[in-house]
């Protein structure tokens, strides 16, 4: 037993000797290290070796075995001023540097207490030493208070100032115990490594100047006013009153759910529909260029639950909408991505009813100005799942050159720019037209002897048959005699001298589709006329 408990307290007592205090780095060596290479790398002053020689009991300065633990006081990590980049923007936004004011561009840097004003619909998103990134937009301000960097340690501490606006923040995870990013506003102090969140301070509202939101989108945040502190985690939000105590997080509302909204957008004017959230008082929807909205297009705030999409130029994009709650915290997103395909624009069909295999007509569509190029569908289908024709063209009309089956067929056109297939605009609205054949009517004849009348026509193709008519007048309003033959003529009586109309017209078999009717034969019992 008492082995057991000499062991207990060695195993303890080594673990404290390799736990660093907090205001130590912490390094693992690795092949190739000394202390001296070590000290030279990272430490302000290279003569500190000793000290970390003695400090971690290392007993020969040349022999560091690989994955041995160090420990390195931060005063002693060479620290120098770090900068802010510009990742990404839209819209205008200025940097004021010493009382010097200068617009924005991709090559700005943002160093110690510079300042940074986005303009109204406007968005820019900066990453620090760390890769951490901040998307900004829509009228926010801010100043970089501290922004330093612990030599080649990863470590980087950078304290922000909120002062009016919101800010998304894609923050990277601690490296060590100088790694630190804050963001202060009004009302709070926000710490956090390693996670996804907004914070928002809205000075334009006058009732509202020194209240900020903290919403935690992924991991954890820690919040602070005065000598009090919450963690608020992943899902829930904040509101944040100057004076006032921290009151516990929140649940975020869920995203709204999407009802109406095409994946495809073709056409201008494109609605897209949500479900309201209960408990929210507004909507935020957004509009980027890629899936972590450091590049935002458009956004707006607005308490109905339908937008008409605005215009966009042709390519991918991502749509998100969250509910804001009536203390003003932003709710939970569920992005999705769609694609705008509206230029060049699809033409207007020419609508064709009747399509003949013996004499076929040309599809034809309207002009579209700088388009020389297009592609034609044609399919049995109206999802276009069945395509018989799929082709290129460099006319405003396509001609069937050859046969189709029989029966109806739907087209459509999209307009090319150039001779790409990749710059195809959207494909024009649906038409459909029926491919049919122009059948012959039968030419009729009649031989009669004594009251033995008898209807004769030349024989048809095997596909055909005869449907046959008689009538007492000639414009055939009452039919005595509705019949269907494929043979070569048909006989009957006459029971009296009135006269009979007689008419027929070919018929394909297995299709609706019949000629006119032939000119009528008049049948009495004196004579027999045919036309």
């Amino acid at each position: 037993m008492a082995r057991k408990l000499t062991t207990l307290i060695v195993l303890i007592m080594l673990q404290l000797s390799f736990s660093a205090p907090a205001k130590d780095w912490v390094y693992v060596v690795v092949e190739g290290d000394n202390i001296w290479n070590i000290s030279k790398r990272f430490l302000n002053d290279i003569n500190h070796f000793k000290e970390i020689q003695k400090l971690n009991n290392i007993p020969v300065a040349k022999q560091l075995q690989p994955g041995t633990v160090l420990r390195v006081p931060l005063e002693w990590i060479k620290n120098h001023a770090a900068k802010v980049n510009v990742k990404s923007i839209s819209g205008e936004s200025t940097k004021i540097s010493a009382g010097q004011t200068s617009p924005v561009t991709t090559q700005t840097i943002f160093t110690l207490g510079d300042e940074l004003r986005v303009a109204p619909n406007a968005t820019i998103t900066l990453v620090f030493a760390d890769n951490t990134e901040v998307t900004l937009s829509n009228g926010v301000l801010i100043t970089f208070d501290h922004l330093s960097q612990y030599g080649e340690t990863g470590m980087v501490d950078t304290r922000v100032r909120l002062l009016d606006g919101k800010l998304e923040v894609r923050a990277e995870k601690q490296t060590g115990a100088g790694s630190r990013l804050d963001i202060q506003t009004a009302s709070a102090v926000t710490s956090v490594r390693g996670t996804v969140f907004r914070v928002g301070v809205d000075k334009k509202n006058k009732n509202t100047p020194n209240v900020s939101v903290v919403e935690v989108l992924e991991g954890e945040v820690a919040v602070s006013a005065g000598d009090k502190s919450v963690a608020v985690k992943q899902g829930y939000g904040l509101k944040i009153e100057k004076g006032k105590e921290l009151k516990q997080p929140a649940k975020l509302l869920p995203a709204p759910k999407i009802i109406t909204f095409t994946k495809q957008v073709e056409k201008t004017n494109q609605a897209v529909i949500w479900q309201s959230v209960d408990s929210a008082q507004s909507y935020i929807v957004q509009i980027a260029s890629d899936k972590l909205f450091s590049n935002i297009q458009w956004q707006k705030q607005q308490k109905l639950t339908s937008i008409v999409l605005p215009s966009l130029t042709d390519g991918r994009y991502h749509l998100r909408i969250s509910a804001i709650s009536n203390d003003g915290v932003e709710g939970l997103t569920a992005p999705v991505s769609f694609m705008v395909n509206i230029n060049p624009k699809a033409p207007e069909l020419i609508p064709v009813d009747k399509m003949y295999m013996s004499t076929p007509k040309a599809l034809t569509w309207t002009e579209v100005p700088d388009v020389q190029h297009f592609i034609i569908q044609i399919a049995k289908d109206k999802l276009f799942t069945q395509l018989v024709i799929d082709k290129q063209v460099n006319s405003q009309s396509f001609i069937l050159n050859s046969p189709l089956a029989l029966g109806v067929y739907y087209w459509r056109v999209a307009s090319l720019q150039g001779k790409n297939l990749l710059d195809k605009g959207p494909f024009s609205v649906i038409e459909s037209f029926d491919y049919s054949t122009k059948l012959a009517p039968p030419k009729l004849r009649i031989s009669s002897r004594d009251n033995n009348i008898e209807v004769i026509w030349n024989p048809l193709p095997g596909n055909q048959h005869i449907e046959l008519q008689t009538a007492p007048t000639s414009d055939f309003q009452k039919i005595d005699i509705p019949l269907l033959d494929s043979k070569t003529s048909y006989r009957f009586d006459l029971i009296n001298d009135d006269p009979i109309y007689i008419r027929a017209k070919s018929v394909l078999t297995q299709h609706n589709i019949s000629s006119e009717w032939s000119n009528y034969c008049k049948v009495s019992g004196k004579f027999e006329i045919c036309k």
